[in-house]
């Protein structure tokens, strides 16, 4: 598990360092065989894979919040028991959710958005997503995936995010799914002046803002992380310390 995610995370940063919109064909390639490794990792050790995505790293931000992002998605997809090549569709979508923001001054990435509307310049980013899949050679089924949730991911069901909703149609499944788990990374990261909250509070805020979110997909995250995610280090009633290895699959 801590190798497929490394793996991840150090290509993603490979991606960020590029510094033209002209991805090299074989960085792509790597992408896509991360995102299949963290597949089979997610059919073999699910519970221990995602809690990969209690990671945190000031440092690496932007690389370590899509990454983050693709394993909670992914586990969500896993959940809806999407197919394979439709999870690995997901989950490049999930990574390139905010690629936009290396386009966007360092400096706006610390604003945490806990409702109403953002600086105008990190409002940018879902466009500047949008571009970098655009790059890409071909507009295939994925690619329009992908350009759907770098637009959407912020939206809301509610219509009340940014950018403007689309007209005539309600959110891409995989935006829905993508939107979910980055409202949980944004509470439960901690930013220069913006403490994170723990990880259960995190799951109480996002049920409350519950008409932002598919509240079928809500209850289906909420389950799969549990108010102690698996990693989470907790001390018992009796004064012992333990380590949470699974959660239940009892609903």
């Amino acid at each position: 598990s801590v190798h497929a995610y490394t793996q991840m995370l150090a290509t993603w940063k490979s991606y960020l360092a590029v510094t033209t919109y002209e991805v090299p064909e074989v960085l792509t390639s790597r992408l896509l065989r991360t995102i299949q490794d963290a597949v089979d990792m997610l059919h073999n050790d699910p519970d221990w894979f995602l809690a990969s995505a209690n990671f945190r790293r000031e440092e690496d931000l932007r690389a370590v919040h899509a990454t983050n992002l693709c394993v909670l998605s992914l586990g969500l997809g896993m959940r809806l028991e999407l197919g394979r090549k439709t999870l690995m569709n997901l989950g490049m979508a999930a990574l390139f959710a905010d690629s936009g923001l290396r386009r966007i001054p360092r400096r706006y990435h610390v604003v945490a958005l806990t409702g109403g509307v953002p600086i105008r310049e990190l409002a940018m980013h879902p466009y500047e997503s949008v571009k970098e899949v655009l790059h890409t050679p071909a507009l295939t089924r994925a690619q329009r995936d992908r350009i759907m949730v770098a637009y959407e991911h912020h939206v809301g069901r509610n219509g009340q995010g940014y950018p403007p909703a689309l007209p005539g149609k309600g959110l891409h499944l995989f935006s829905a799914i993508v939107a979910i788990a980055d409202r949980y990374l944004e509470l439960t990261t901690e930013l220069p002046g913006v403490p994170s909250m723990s990880l259960s509070r995190a799951l109480e805020v996002i049920t409350q803002e519950e008409d932002r979110f598919d509240p079928r997909l809500l209850r289906i995250f909420i389950h799969m992380l549990g108010p102690f995610p698996t990693g989470t280090v907790v001390r018992l009633s009796t004064g012992e310390v333990a380590v949470v290895a699974h959660q239940s699959s009892d609903g």
